[in-house]
């Protein structure tokens, strides 16, 4: 399934190394008119050593993204779930900015759940 989202037109996938080794990966969802949703994924070894910066880069990259002389993403979005508070706080940090919380958002099992909003704006 990771694959095959992966090659998908639509997203825009990043990929971030330490030399050949890679730690994480960043990825552009769901994106319509000047807008789209951000996905961030570090592997275990990576957690607070290089996940900042991978994660300014990736918005940067993707906040540089014109068609012709327009720039294309003024907006990226993002839901995370808001139990996962290092989520949360991971994406302020890089910049995001905290919309709110919209209950019942995401499903966990069998129970609906509150999920926070995020964004940021170029």
């Amino acid at each position: 399934a990771f694959l095959y989202a992966m090659k998908q037109p639509e997203n825009v996938p990043v990929f971030f190394f330490i030399g050949k080794e890679p730690f994480g990966v960043a990825c552009l969802t769901n994106c319509q008119g000047n807008r789209a949703f951000g996905h961030f994924l570090y592997l275990k070894k990576a957690w607070g050593k290089y996940t900042e910066q991978a994660g300014r880069l990736a918005l940067d990259y993707w906040f540089s993204f014109k068609v012709e002389t327009r720039q294309l993403f003024n907006v990226i979005l993002g839901v995370i779930p808001s139990e996962n508070t290092r989520a949360v706080d991971y994406v302020q940090r890089i910049g995001m900015t905290v919309l709110g919380e919209v209950p019942k958002m995401v499903q966990s099992g069998n129970t609906l759940k509150p999920a926070t909003v995020v964004y940021i704006s170029r």
